[in-house]
C-alpha cells in the first residue's frame, strides 16, 4: 500500500497496491484471504473513501470511481472525470458531496 491507507469495513479491507502499476483490492481482515484484485495499471496513487455503502476511489489523474462495497468483485458503477490536473490530495466525504482538491483548484461534487 504504497502511498495510499486502506480502509476497513466490517471484515473488509479495502486498498490499493502499488504492484502492477497499481491495482485495487479486497482482503478478509480476519483471514488475509485476498477477496479481489482490480485490473492492472489504475494508477500511481488512489484515496479511497467509503459513504455509505459506496467505495470512492479517487485516481490521481482525477478520475472518481464509485464501487459498492463489497467481497464478491471489483466492479465499478460509475466513473467520474473530476479534475484536469492531479490529485494527490485526499478528498472530503461530506453529508451532500464530496471536495476534491487538485493541483489548480478546489471543488466540491454532489451526491
Amino acid at each position: 500500500m504504497y502511498m495510499s491507507s486502506p480502509i476497513l469495513s466490517g471484515n473488509l479491507l479495502f486498498g490499493f497496491s502499488h504492484k502492477n502499476k497499481g491495482q485495487f483490492f479486497c482482503l478478509d481482515a480476519n483471514t488475509g484471504k485476498t477477496q479481489w484484485v482490480s485490473d492492472p495499471r489504475q494508477g500511481d496513487n488512489a484515496a479511497i473513501l467509503q459513504v455509505g455503502q459506496k467505495l470512492m476511489l479517487l485516481k490521481d489523474d482525477g478520475e472518481l470511481i464509485v464501487a459498492p462495497v463489497g467481497a464478491k468483485g471489483f466492479e465499478p458503477l460509475r466513473r467520474y472525470k473530476v479534475a484536469d490536473s492531479p490529485t494527490w490530495a485526499h478528498p472530503l466525504a461530506l453529508e451532500k458531496g464530496i471536495v476534491i482538491k487538485d493541483a489548480d483548484s478546489l471543488a466540491f461534487w454532489s451526491f
